[in-house]
């Protein structure tokens, strides 16, 4: 069994598409920074999932990308190379010779760093690279504890079918230490094609979560402040509020 660093190596960068297809935020994020200029930056940029529809749509964009794996995968796709270009490096320490009009922290980036001193790093990178009038995007899930106490310790196996004619086996098993706010995670991929196993691996990711209040003060503690804030990636007539019942939490950040 292969085992890797991460969750953003290998077998799983490959699987990475597959696990998030059909979301719709690429597609939101075209329509929202419409009105917001032109230059996008954003961390953890990936395989391209938002990145590439957002040059696609004539927006001049950045990606911040560690993990070269991801980097590969998504140089093999179509997007114009004249409108997007992807710099390897860490996000909690970056340092680009030019500002943004917008800076996208999407799809849970800020829970793979448990530490908030790590945070406040991204933050302050973020709060240095911004355009005059230019703004932050925070896109994360809102914590469902509900959940996370049902699924503690238990494993959840979800399959998914390629294009090849294989399935993915996802094994997933969260574990939560509730005082300090942090998920380790063990993961097991399988691939199967006519009652063979293909090849597997493994990884163990340790994650956190926030809260809103947690985003705020952490936001605050950066130089920055929110602007808006919306339980939905919407224009500014139909944002809903965060509330008990949100899934997510979208926070606009502006220079203090």
């Amino acid at each position: 069994m292969t085992h890797n660093e991460n969750e953003f190596q290998g077998f799983f960068a490959e699987f990475f598409d597959i696990l998030h297809e059909g979301c719709e935020d690429a597609e939101q994020y075209v329509s929202l920074l419409g009105p917001c200029g032109k230059k996008i930056l954003e961390l953890g940029s990936g395989t391209g999932r938002i990145v590439i529809p957002l040059a696609k749509a004539g927006f001049q964009v950045t990606g911040i990308e560690f993990e070269s794996d991801m980097i590969s995968l998504m140089e093999k796709k179509d997007y114009p190379r004249d409108r997007l270009h992807v710099v390897q490096t860490d996000a909690r320490h970056f340092s680009l010779d030019e500002r943004f009009d917008v800076i996208l922290l999407s799809c849970n980036f800020l829970n793979h760093f448990a530490d908030a001193a790590d945070v406040a790093s991204i933050l302050s990178c973020c709060r240095d690279h911004l355009a005059p009038g230019g703004c932050v995007i925070i896109d994360s899930s809102v914590p469902d504890t509900d959940y996370m106490v049902r699924s503690n310790g238990e494993e959840e196996v979800l399959t998914f079918a390629t294009e090849n004619g294989s399935e993915i086996r996802d094994y997933f098993k969260p574990c939560y230490d509730f005082l300090n706010q942090v998920e380790n995670d063990t993961i097991r991929l399988e691939e199967w094609k006519d009652g063979v196993l293909i090849r597997e691996a493994c990884t163990e990711e340790r994650l956190t979560w926030y809260y809103p209040r947690e985003i705020r003060s952490l936001v605050r503690e950066a130089g920055l402040r929110v602007d808006w804030e919306s339980s939905a990636l919407c224009t500014k007539e139909d944002r809903p509020p965060i509330s008990v019942d949100s899934e997510n939490m979208i926070f606009c950040c502006k220079h203090a």
